[in-house]
């Protein structure tokens, strides 16, 4: 028994080593697979850093180029601005040194010399073309002389100035106590306590009164319902070519009339349908009024209607609906 176990004891060692011998075969023949997988792995991790050092060159290379062409662009900036400035003050120079005022000239002005329009619009020889005092000027001009509506400075290169003067037009003449007051279109007081009326007609019914030279119509609440008829009535019989009437009587705005010296009373009624009402008259004074004296009455335009009286029952009913004396004595025509 005692062999028995001696003997299992010894093939058990052999087995042992038999064993211990495998295990160390196994493990060196694992050995070269573990450092081929150190040399493959330490070969991709040299090739990302090599990938990563070729990302951050690239990346600092196109930086610098980045601030290479902001660079350039500060540059051309800095070049224009420069440019553009020294040609600025070339101009700028030229103008001050070239364009001086050399003559100056007026038109459109009747009624002031051109003298007085220079001398007042503070425009002188030898000023700067480009530096005039052209809105004083004009502010001078229309607040000094009333018949000026407007004025326009216009340049005539090299060096010439034209002050360019649009004067008021007349609509009419108010008869007051102390002589005539004179309204403009624009419905501006040119005039009071003026004699000369020569080639306007009187107005009749607008009330006047307090106002001085220089005034609007239009600012006076009293006037403006007046005076806007009366600029309607003006403009339809401007159209036709009839507004060369030598009376407009406004005392009742429900029965406006026309005085044509000694020829015809024009009854207008209202202030509506001006438009036809002017155009009716027009084709009764060219087709059938031919020596006609007397009334007309266009009050309903489809319904126009003549009165024919003598020079003399004309001359009588004028001055005592519209209280103008001062119609020419003109004998009247032989009615064929």
């Amino acid at each position: 028994m005692k062999k028995q176990k001696g003997k299992n004891k010894t093939t058990k060692n052999v087995k042992n080593t038999k064993t211990n011998k495998n295990s160390r075969k196994a493990v060196s023949n694992r050995a070269p697979t573990t450092t081929k997988s150190k040399k493959a792995s330490t070969a991709v991790q040299g090739k990302k850093t090599n990938n990563a050092t070729s990302e951050r060159q690239r990346r600092i290379q196109e930086a610098a180029l980045r601030r290479e062409r902001s660079k350039k662009k500060k540059y051309a900036v800095i070049y224009t601005l420069l440019v553009v400035f020294s040609i600025t003050a070339a101009l700028m120079a030229t103008v001050v040194i070239f364009f001086k005022v050399e003559s100056i000239t007026v038109s459109g002005n009747t009624r002031y010399t051109t003298e007085q329009i220079i001398a007042d619009s503070g425009i002188e020889l030898r000023m700067n073309m480009f530096n005039l005092p052209s809105k004083e000027a004009q502010e001078t001009l229309k607040e000094k002389y009333t018949y000026i509506e407007s004025v326009d400075i216009k340049r005539k290169l090299p060096t010439g100035i034209e002050i360019v003067i649009t004067e008021e037009k007349p609509l009419g003449f108010v008869k007051t106590d102390n002589g005539y007051t004179i309204i403009a279109q624009s419905g501006k007081v040119l005039e009071t306590n003026s004699v000369n009326i020569s080639g306007m007609p009187m107005i009749k019914g607008l009330d006047v009164s307090g106002m001085q030279q220089g005034d609007y119509i239009d600012n006076n609440a009293a006037t403006q319902k007046q005076f806007g008829i009366l600029k309607t009535v003006y403009s339809e019989m401007e159209k036709v070519g009839h507004s060369d009437y030598d009376i407009i009587d406004l005392m009742d705005v429900y029965n406006i009339k026309l005085y044509y010296q000694d020829k015809y009373e024009v009854i207008l009624g209202s202030e509506s349908e001006m438009d036809y009402k002017a155009a009716g008259l027009k084709k009764l004074f060219e087709e059938e009024l031919t020596g006609f004296k007397g009334v007309i009455n266009v009050s309903e335009p489809s319904n126009i209607s003549t009165r024919s009286m003598s020079f003399e029952d004309y001359r009588t009913q004028v001055q005592k609906n519209a209280g103008f004396e001062e119609i020419t004595d003109v004998e009247p025509q032989t009615e064929k």
